[in-house]
């Protein structure tokens, strides 16, 4: 009913269906996600998208980026303290953003 409602209120009735709206929400969170667990967003050859070309991105971002669903936090077990634990945060390659990144003293 939700997506009815919001096809209503955007005037798109008869353009686009509330399910239709709700699979192609759906399809761009998964676009999203598949992207920013991707391994290397540079030199592709084949002109896959990626986060730097999706034309999506960042609006994506803004809405979902923050979500633990998409952005779960980091725990790491040890039993002795690593040197430089942001080593393992380069070693999975996570896409964290900037202000969210910490400095070491």
């Amino acid at each position: 009913m939700l997506w009815e409602k919001a096809v209503k209120d955007l005037c798109l009735e008869g353009k686009v269906t509330g399910e239709k709206a709700s699979k192609k929400w759906e399809n761009l969170k998964k676009r999203y996600k598949d992207l920013r667990q991707s391994k290397s967003g540079f030199g592709t050859d084949g002109g896959e998208t990626t986060i730097f070309n999706w034309q999506y991105y960042e609006a994506m971002h803004v809405v979902l980026g923050g979500r633990p669903a998409i952005d779960p936090p980091v725990i790491v077990a040890s039993f002795q303290q690593a040197e430089d634990p942001t080593a393992l945060l380069q070693v999975y390659g996570s896409p964290f953003p900037s202000h969210l990144k910490t400095k070491n003293p």
